[in-house]
């Protein structure tokens, strides 16, 4: 899609049906496509529905590389007029000379040669659209292709025991090697039993009636990490697991990879910071929790908290307030 192939202009005329039918096809939303091509949804909008006849050349080249096809595919093809010939019914004299009838002979000789030889000008045009085509195509499955092999290791960092009415971060840490990088979407479902409180960084989209976080982030980026924090419902009765399922989607929607590790967590008389569950907080514990939480920005949520409980020693869960109090050495 360089502009020295097809000598690009700087104003391109695109085709509002075909930028929609294609992104209808990838199964992409105005606000990706918006996000890579760095416009606003209403912009992709006004676009599709044909308000903007013509749209700068750098947008196009994005919007094409967006959509995985070549630009010279968005381009609104101008209608060609067909001039028919009316041939007006010629009368022949039966006593018309000889050398009459030799002409009109020659005149519709060269009327069928005329037409064979626009016939062969379609085939020819056919084929090389075809070529083009093949082309394309096979240049869109290489890159996708390859883009399968880049190595995403992506886990989910969850507490194993969370109290009722207790408050706790959930971590999504996202590594991706690899030099072609694609944007990237994270989508994450929680469950009924916890109520969002915020993230870091803010969610891109949110449906709390789903329990749906999303985050879009942009190209070229090999390190990726999420913090999210949630509450248990105060009656969410104890033993009961919560489940948590997410995934992530990249290569312009083509590849997904689901979040497998770290899906269940259990309603427990324990602080989500005592991982083994023995009521009270070790160093080791404090120290992994410490290392998960450095350098996230607001993710300070609950520290002074679990400084007390690890200074006690150890705790204990207190009905009347709701609360973990810490042992005091007991």
């Amino acid at each position: 899609m360089s502009e020295k192939k097809y000598q690009i202009p700087s104003k391109i005329p695109i085709d509002g049906d075909k930028i929609k039918k294609r992104r209808e096809e990838l199964g992409l939303t105005q606000l990706y496509v918006a996000s890579i091509v760095g416009v606003t949804t209403d912009t992709i909008s006004r676009w599709e529905n044909k308000k903007y006849p013509t749209i700068k050349r750098e947008n196009a080249l994005k919007l094409a590389k967006a959509l995985e096809i070549d630009i010279i595919e968005l381009i609104k093809e101008e209608k060609k007029q067909n001039n028919k010939e009316i041939n007006e019914p010629k009368t022949i004299n039966h006593n018309v000379a000889n050398e009459d009838i030799g002409k009109i002979d020659n005149n519709n000789l060269k009327a069928k040669k005329s037409k064979l030889t626009i016939t062969k000008n379609i085939i020819t045009y056919v084929f090389l659209i075809l070529l083009l085509t093949i082309c394309v195509s096979f240049f869109v499955y290489y890159r996708r292709y390859h883009a399968t092999h880049e190595v995403i290791n992506v886990k989910r960092i969850l507490p194993h025991y969370v109290a009722p009415g207790e408050k706790f971060p959930v971590i999504i840490d996202i590594n991706i090697k690899g030099n072609s990088i694609s944007s990237l979407i994270l989508r994450e479902h929680f469950p009924d039993s916890c109520t969002f409180i915020k993230s870091i960084p803010k969610a891109t989209m949110k449906n709390i009636k789903k329990k749906e976080l999303d985050w879009i982030f942009p190209a070229n980026k090999n390190k990726i990490v999420v913090i999210y924090f949630l509450k248990t419902k105060k009656e969410t009765p104890i033993n009961k697991y919560l489940k948590f399922t997410g995934n992530i989607t990249i290569k312009q929607g083509r590849y997904k990879q689901p979040i497998i590790s770290n899906t269940i967590l259990t309603i427990k008389y324990i602080h989500w910071a005592d991982i083994n569950g023995d009521l009270k907080i070790d160093d080791q514990e404090i120290l992994t929790i410490f290392d998960e939480l450095q350098g996230i920005k607001g993710s300070e949520y609950g520290k002074k908290k679990i400084e007390e409980l690890w200074a006690a020693g150890s705790y204990h869960w207190d009905s009347k307030t709701h609360k973990f109090i810490p042992n005091n050495g007991k």
